[in-house]
């Protein structure tokens, strides 16, 4: 009986946590799907990483095309270039979007948990608005360690994302707001040479 009790024990733990990893999943899906249907896609957010580095950023993504603001650098991506853009060196970098550069892209950022990665738990908060995911990288020769994803369940949103070096480094990107199908000008993906005269121009 004592041993078939223990076995019960490690049978229900499998299949709740089983049935944790099909509803993380199903979670992860919903948040892809809403992301990926989505017309445009401004993000208004906050990285962190250690103790000192606190920035703020906003990403507007349109068509496969993006406009970002971090720091002092704007860059700007029409799809076939990236232009970066350093106010304090004035200085324009112009370089073409290699299959690198596609992987890596903002419009990348909160979709590219997709693959590579496996669900090890899921916990929901206090306020039962927010489920937070446990993911682990399959393979174990990178560099990160883990990723939390925090999601609104209510919204199908990511709320945060924080990941883990194997050095126990963490790197956090908080969403302080995300607005979905917004009317962004197709301006703001072109780069104007002639507001940057004086800037030091080089193409790659």
């Amino acid at each position: 009986m004592k041993y078939f009790l223990s076995f019960l024990l490690i049978f229900s733990s499998i299949f709740i946590n089983s049935q944790n990893h099909i509803e993380a999943k199903e979670l992860i899906d919903q948040v892809s799907r809403k992301i990926n249907n989505a017309k445009s896609i401004v993000i208004d957010f906050t990285f962190k990483q250690g103790k000192n580095f606190n920035e703020k950023g906003v990403l507007e993504i349109k068509d496969g095309k993006y406009h970002l603001t971090f720091m002092e650098i704007k860059q700007i991506s029409d799809s076939e270039n990236i232009y970066t853009i350093i106010f304090e060196n004035k200085e324009v970098l112009i370089s073409k979007i290699s299959d690198e550069d596609n992987l890596l892209k903002p419009s990348n950022l909160f979709n590219f948990f997709e693959k590579g990665y496996f669900f090890q738990n899921t916990v929901s908060n206090n306020d039962k608005k927010n489920t937070q995911i446990s993911l682990i990288p399959i393979e174990e020769n990178g560099d990160k360690k883990k990723l939390l994803i925090t999601i609104n369940k209510e919204k199908k949103e990511i709320f945060e994302i924080i990941e883990f070096d194997k050095l126990n480094n963490k790197t956090v990107i908080k969403i302080n707001s995300i607005s979905f199908n917004s009317n962004i000008v197709n301006e703001k993906f072109v780069f104007n040479r002639r507001k940057y005269q004086d800037y030091y121009i080089e193409e790659f």
